[in-house]
């Protein structure tokens, strides 16, 4: 299970989730995009072997994308960054 809260300004909480499949995960670095979105990468273990997992939230805390990239091999996602252009 992946844990994120939010705090304002002060530390004092807005909102706190628990994201989770059932299965064994294990979370990376969260980041925040400039449009309020939270980008929180990690990984989701499911038959013996580890995926990477991303997911997209919003500024409330709720999932509006998961994505799942894997092989037969050993996958994690430790960071997101935004890229730069030019």
């Amino acid at each position: 299970m992946l844990l994120l809260k939010k705090l304002d300004f002060d530390g004092n909480d807005v909102w706190g989730k628990a994201y989770g499949t059932g299965s064994q995960e294990n979370g990376g670095e969260p980041w925040a995009a400039s449009n309020g979105q939270i980008w929180l990468s990690g990984g989701v273990t499911l038959g013996g072997t580890t995926d990477a997992l991303l997911h997209r939230i919003n500024a409330n805390g709720n999932i509006v994308d998961t994505r799942r990239y894997g092989t037969s091999e050993n996958e994690v996602l430790y960071r997101v960054t935004r890229a730069v252009r030019g």
